[in-house]
């Protein structure tokens, strides 16, 4: 068939009839082919091509106003550019695509339902740039289980109302097991529910980095997504809960929540990212990022009306976390009664604290310093048993020496005992000194002041320490 038969097959049909099918068809347009409203008669509601091969240069579908059309290909093979322009019509639905050409363009068009969609089997890999864009769909959208591995997918700027007179009816944006290569979806409005459950999104190095930025949403689901190297929602608004839950790649991805509302609650809870900001970002609602692990984690002026979850977070890399995002964690702990994660988030507060001293705050840096020396800031009571321990043997030790430095001492079991006795006394705070002597010399009061002072201070981190787990 070439393009004057199929042409003629559209505008004046053998017999007025309102569904029109054409299958295991070659179509032959290799001068290129226009249809617009003028080529397709009134009469018909349903075109539907059926295992048929486009090969030309172009098809072009454009300025067709028919709510009751709707147009199907169903295991359609393309070798030609594909444009749908301005049209207003029922549906435009491609069902197991074969094979796409270099370039699929669908823009500006009012449609009631978008289809592009596999099956859940086996799906030919689809190449080529696909542009979906500044379209309004009303009820149904899907390209689930669409395998496009190559070009670029664009979805941007379209309005999605799935609209349903009768309220009965929840209609759903469904791009869930699909497959996308240098995907955008950046200031596209989705104003009913839309599902993006174990979509898998792959970039080139250079590829598009938009994303999901500016975008509207209702209630959204994105559970079990890889989203590859990227993941941008800079500035856009969820109205609705979020799911986030079981996201990520094995930290690879670079996520970007910045400038985001979340009027409602989101989870991210069991999602792996390599990075996660979060900057001048509203929280309305609950947030969740429990059992959540990260290489390394931003957070920077952010709102949360209610609680925030971070039990069981993990950030390998905490120690290249800010100040600010080490604070802003621990607030949230501590709102929500976590006080085993707020102990470790504490600790790495104060080392984020300490990097950020200037020379001469020496004084400070040196008290952070030997907190986490002692018993790394109250988190470790056996290091600060065993730092009271080594620091009271070092100071009995000059002060055992100034002692009994005219003494001659031998060594057997009675000498080691009268120098251990001597050792557990010196441990106790209040003791006098041990030695029959005692401090008969001035210069004996340096390490025997500094010992107890140090003492005291290692009983006072073990005790610290041993009360971490309090409320």
């Amino acid at each position: 068939m070439d393009a004057f038969e199929l042409q003629r097959k559209l505008s004046t049909p053998s017999s007025k009839q309102h569904f029109l099918k054409i299958e295991n068809t070659f179509i032959d347009i290799s001068n290129g082919l226009l249809l617009n409203d003028l080529d397709i008669d009134d009469e018909i509601n349903v075109i539907q091509f059926i295992n048929c091969e486009f090969s030309g240069p172009e098809l072009l579908f454009e300025k067709i106003n028919n709510p009751k059309l709707e147009i199907f290909f169903r295991s359609c093979k393309f070798d030609c550019r594909l444009y749908f322009t301005g049209l207003a019509i029922k549906g435009l639905k491609f069902i197991q695509t074969i094979k796409l050409g270099d370039l699929l363009d669908i823009r500006s068009s009012k449609l009631e339902d978008l289809y592009f969609t596999g099956n859940k089997g086996i799906n030919p890999e689809i190449t080529g740039f696909m542009d979906i864009s500044h379209n309004h769909i009303n009820k149904a959208i899907s390209f689930e289980f669409l395998n496009h591995v190559g070009g670029e997918f664009l979805f941007e700027n379209n309005r999605i109302n799935n609209f349903s007179a009768s309220q009965e009816i929840q209609y759903l944006t469904n791009f869930s097991d699909a497959k996308l290569h240098n995907a955008s979806f950046s200031n596209s409005s989705f104003d009913q529910d839309v599902k993006f459950d174990r979509m898998k999104l792959s970039y080139d190095k250079f590829g598009s980095a938009r994303s999901f930025t500016e975008c509207q949403f209702q209630s959204a689901y994105f559970n079990e997504v890889d989203f590859g190297e990227r993941c941008f929602f800079n500035g856009s608004i969820f109205n609705k809960n979020a799911l986030f839950i079981f996201c990520g790649n094995g930290l690879e991805t670079l996520a970007d929540f910045s400038g985001c509302r979340f009027f409602k609650d989101v989870y991210f809870n069991s999602t792996q990212f390599k990075s996660l900001t979060s900057k001048n970002s509203y929280f309305f609602g609950m947030c969740s990022f429990e059992e959540t692990k990260f290489k390394e984690i931003e957070f920077e002026r952010n709102i949360f009306e209610k609680a925030a979850f971070f039990d069981g977070i993990e950030i390998s890399e905490l120690d290249s976390c800010s100040r600010k995002t080490l604070r802003t964690i621990k607030q949230e702990l501590q709102r929500t009664e976590n006080r085993i994660d707020y102990n470790i988030f504490k600790a790495a507060e104060l080392n984020a604290y300490k990097k950020e001293l200037k020379k001469n705050q020496w004084e400070e840096a040196f008290i952070l310093w030997l907190n986490n020396l002692s018993s790394k800031h109250g988190l470790n009571w056996l290091r600060s048993s065993i730092f009271t321990l080594t620091i009271a043997m070092l100071s009995y030790i000059a002060y055992f020496i100034t002692e009994n430095y005219s003494s001659e001492v031998s060594l057997n079991i009675d000498s080691i005992n009268y120098f251990l006795i001597g050792y557990f006394k010196f441990l106790i705070p209040t003791y006098n000194p041990p030695f029959q002597n005692g401090l008969s010399l001035w210069f004996q009061y340096l390490p025997y002041i500094i010992g107890k002072i140090f003492i005291t201070y290692g009983i006072y981190q073990t005790i610290q320490a041993f009360r971490k787990f309090r409320l």
